[in-house]
């Protein structure tokens, strides 16, 4: 066997967003890994700061599991499979695997987002406003990030 080893498929997959907190990260390997080549060193997980998230990986059945040691903050995240973790074989992956999604929502300037008040988070470096509007049936909270004012992310929420 001299063919290299591919991811075929990942979760969440690339440029999902609205992931949950509590998300495991996984990789689909197009055949049988060493097991011990597939460690933290080798399957990493970067927040938006590009600093290393603390996790525990484990390999089962041609699939890696990324388990981040805590929850995940809102925001933007980048998974990489580096070049080093090689099949049965002893081949080495042609190229270094990468892929990026976002917990939560990343937030639209000047766009309304209904927000779930009992679980919505909203996180950013952002001008965020907070309203509750009254209607007939009941009432709706709106966040909205302002025009020009950074990023913000939110959770259990929805743009209308």
């Amino acid at each position: 066997d001299t063919t290299a080893p591919t991811v075929t498929s990942t979760s969440p997959v690339n440029n999902e967003s609205n992931v949950s907190v509590d998300s495991n990260i996984t990789a689909t390997f197009s055949e049988e890994m060493a097991a011990n080549t597939i460690t933290e060193s080798t399957f990493k997980l970067l927040d938006e700061n590009n600093s290393i998230v603390p996790s525990t990986v484990t390999y089962d059945n041609k699939v890696a599991t990324l388990n981040p040691n805590s929850n995940l903050e809102l925001g933007s995240y980048t998974s990489i499979i580096t070049t080093s973790v090689t099949d049965s074989a002893g081949n080495s992956m042609a190229s270094q695997k990468s892929w990026s999604f976002v917990v939560g929502i990343s937030m639209v300037p000047d766009a309304n987002y209904t927000i779930d008040e009992d679980n919505s988070v909203i996180k950013g470096n952002g001008d965020v406003t907070i309203t509750k509007i009254e209607t007939q049936s009941g009432s709706t909270t709106i966040a909205k990030l302002i025009s020009g004012s950074g990023s913000a992310y939110c959770s259990y929420c929805s743009q209308q």
